[in-house]
């Protein structure tokens, strides 16, 4: 790594070098396998919430076929808006109508009760006659 290391007299006993050697390859050992398990993790945790997006669209696909699109419910709103002025315009022709019957009723009482003043003045004219000539 950083160069040769240097050889020790004894050939059982390591070297420094050797034995720094030894420690950073247990380290990096130890790292490799805390690494490999943390994407092992990493990867358990992402197909768990990839399941749980998955069951998600699910969910919003089945809403999505039961919602009404926007170009229905526009529809609907100018169906109704039509049928709430048509009715709107029964029913100002229903009050014009009631009103005017109600006028012509009017009338018809008035022409009645001056007919009725007029037979009774009638009457009483011919009472007073048929007394005068009675007599």
């Amino acid at each position: 790594m950083f160069g040769t290391a240097p050889q020790c007299e004894d050939s059982h006993r390591p070297t420094p070098w050797e034995v720094a050697d030894l420690h950073i390859r247990e380290v990096l050992a130890i790292e490799l396998k805390s690494r490999d398990k943390s994407l092992e993790l990493q990867a358990a945790e992402y197909e768990r919430r990839l399941e749980g997006l998955n069951h998600e669209a699910a969910r919003i696909s089945a809403a999505a076929e039961k919602a009404v699109s926007l170009e229905k419910f526009e529809g609907y709103v100018g169906l109704q808006e039509t049928h709430n002025a048509n009715t709107d315009r029964f029913i100002a022709k229903y009050n014009a109508t009631v009103d005017q019957l109600r006028s012509d009723q009017n009338k018809l009482r008035n022409m009645t009760m001056t007919w009725l003043a007029l037979v009774t003045a009638i009457l009483a004219v011919v009472t007073i006659l048929l007394k005068a000539w009675a007599i």
